[in-house]
């Protein structure tokens, strides 16, 4: 039987190719969602993207809620810059991401951590009005592109699962939906997010831990 590591390779590895010959989200939607449920380390998981300082650096505010409604904004954003990136017919303008640009400005940039996602695309120079790919590049790293964009769109479909889980929590439809559909993850973002202490006690008593942890 193979091990969850080596399920979690081979997730991966279908979702970039089938990114990489399609350059669309909808098309590894599945894989995504299959790598979101798989109950591993997060260090584990994403090889790219350090989610643990990315929830701390953009969850830890007053208004948590909010925090977290842009965070998942930018990665939606991310993943439409990273599949054109990936996308056999790039866009025209692939090589710069401009500053003025108010789907930059106003969704990506308002969290920290954006333009490093950008550069681990290839986004490498400062310019005075942007980001861009060096001069020497003629074309972008596809293959590290495509992995970075299924770790971005993997981090938003994890999101959305604990927002719903978290929308079960205050109205249960079904206990066993809920305990099926926690994992490892949701118990990061909220110990990252302090108002929520009591989601992490709900979630242990509910997966029949008989000590739940005690958030401050």
């Amino acid at each position: 039987m193979a091990s969850l590591s080596d399920y979690l390779t081979e997730v991966r590895g279908r979702a970039e190719s089938r990114l990489l010959s399609t350059g669309s989200p909808s098309a590894v939607k599945s894989d995504v969602e299959a790598m979101a449920n798989i109950s591993l380390p997060l260090s584990a998981k994403y090889r790219y993207i350090n989610v643990e300082e990315l929830l701390r650096e953009n969850c830890g505010g007053k208004d948590r809620k909010e925090s977290l409604t842009s965070l998942v904004k930018a990665l939606i954003i991310l993943e439409k810059y990273g599949c054109n990136l990936a996308n056999p017919k790039r866009p025209k303008f692939w090589r710069t991401v401009k500053h003025n640009n108010p789907v930059f400005r106003n969704t990506l940039d308002v969290i920290k951590g954006g333009r490093a996602t950008l550069h681990q695309y290839g986004y490498t120079i400062q310019q005075p009005d942007g980001l861009s790919f060096p001069d020497d590049v003629t074309d972008p790293d596809v293959q590290k592109v495509a992995a970075v964009t299924v770790e971005v769109l993997a981090l938003h479909a994890e999101l959305a699962l604990f927002i719903k889980v978290k929308h079960l929590l205050t109205h249960p439809k079904s206990l066993l939906q809920l305990a099926l559909s926690l994992n490892s993850f949701m118990f990061i973002v909220c110990m990252h997010m302090s108002s929520w202490s009591s989601l992490i006690n709900k979630c242990s008593y509910f997966t029949g831990d008989a000590h739940p942890p005690r958030i401050p």
